[in-house]
């Protein structure tokens, strides 16, 4: 993790990793700039992190409800979003932590291959064309920094606008930035990239372009502990109630077509993961309909994501941090983590016919399974209450924007 020490603290989620708590509703999150990215990185394509809390991967297109929902992890750096760079666990220097976690150009092309519509894009980044599709005054009073960046059209990540301009969706949600923040986005979405029989979409109406309503939520906490802004109520009709998380064919078909062209190479600072040039897989451009259906075939039209999340034996999680000179949270070394891929990103690679990451750097065993697995022995499963109570009482204060009426 890339983070000041005074913040390398054990936090609660270790309950949530063992199955000491158990969380009351599915969670799907994104990763941003202050992640354990060792463990990130093995789910390279998404996965459970633990019971009920699923990860949507470096980039990924999942299906919840009959809601299409995308993902892109990590945050905008200009010197690094077109490198074919990207650093492989163990990440020992501070270079390795912040560059794994920078967008990659690949990550958003992927992307931009989908058909759209999709329900609801996240992201960690803010697009450029948030900050003045909102309250712009009430932002720069509570943040008046930002004012010149806004001004330049430099606040954000320019492909998510490019992103979102792209796929369209009903929603998009952010943080970053540590503020709360509201706008609507107009005309999103590409109604010439609209395509049926490619996206697997039972009807893609005339809807796009449309306006896109886009949250970002504060942190959770100020320096003195209190709650900020960082939770609200977004109602959205889900038009299958019954579906469960499931993978999106034609986002399957963009993994297969384009996982075959990743290469791991030991460099000095340490294994990397190498990425192909846009002229080797077509840019964001869509692949054509065969590519989808054979996918369906594959999956006899079960796209169903496994509940097959097993926790690590503490013996392969490297040595515990020890602070130094003292303090608890004081500076800390540790002996990081190995490179090794994650059982399910290996199951995923299997079922696709490709190969998984390599096991010379690290373990590769594949992992079957598609029952749902009983909550850990002496697991707690908070409840609902436990859950929003506290931060409830601040986000019931704060009006509810316009753009989420």
């Amino acid at each position: 993790m890339k983070c000041p020490d005074k913040f390398l603290d054990m936090g609660s989620f270790h309950k949530y990793y063992t199955g000491q708590l158990v969380a009351p509703y599915l969670t799907v999150f994104v990763g941003g700039n202050h992640e354990a990215s060792n463990h990130l990185w093995e789910l390279y394509y998404g996965g459970w992190v633990c019971h009920n809390i699923f990860y949507l991967g470096r980039a990924g297109v999942f299906w919840y409800k009959g809601l299409r929902i995308a993902g892109l992890s990590g945050i905008y750096n200009g010197g690094d979003f077109s490198r074919d760079r990207v650093p492989v666990p163990p990440l020992v220097d501070l270079g390795a932590k912040a560059s794994v976690f920078h967008i990659r150009e690949f990550d958003v092309n992927r992307l931009m291959k989908i058909t759209p519509p999709v329900d609801i894009l996240v992201s960690h980044d803010w697009p450029t064309n948030a900050a003045k599709n909102g309250d712009t005054e009430e932002l720069f009073r509570r943040k008046p920094d930002f004012r010149d960046e806004v001004n330049r059209d430099a606040l954000g990540n320019p492909h998510l606008q490019r992103l979102g301009a792209h796929l369209g969706p009903s929603f998009h949600f952010a943080s970053h930035l540590h503020i709360k923040y509201a706008a609507l986005l107009p005309a999103q979405g590409n109604p010439a990239a609209m395509a049926p029989s490619r996206s697997g979409l039972n009807t893609l109406s005339t809807t796009l372009p449309r306006a896109t309503r886009f949250l970002a939520l504060d942190k959770i906490r100020d320096p003195q502990g209190r709650i900020r802004q960082c939770l609200q109520i977004a109602e959205v009709e889900a038009p299958q109630p019954q579906q469960p998380l499931q993978y999106d064919a034609e986002w399957l078909a963009i993994i297969k077509a384009t996982h075959p062209l990743l290469r791991v190479v030991q460099e000095p600072r340490g294994p990397a993961l190498v990425l192909p040039r846009p002229a080797d897989y077509g840019g964001a451009a869509a692949l054509d309909t065969a590519s989808v259906n054979a996918i369906r075939n594959l999956f006899l039209n079960n796209f169903t994501v496994p509940h097959n999340f097993e926790p690590l034996p503490a013996a392969q999680m490297g040595t515990p941090a020890q602070p130094q000179h003292g303090g608890s949270r004081g500076a800390r070394k540790r002996t990081p983590a190995p490179y090794r891929t994650s059982p399910q990103t290996t199951a995923l690679l299997t079922r696709l016919g490709l190969q998984p990451f390599p096991a010379a750097l690290g373990a590769s065993s594949s992992h079957a399974g598609y029952g749902c697995p009983p909550a850990p022995v002496g697991a707690v499963p908070m409840a609902p209450g436990d859950v929003v109570q506290q931060l409830s009482v601040e986000a019931q204060r704060s009006r509810t924007p316009p753009s989420l009426r």
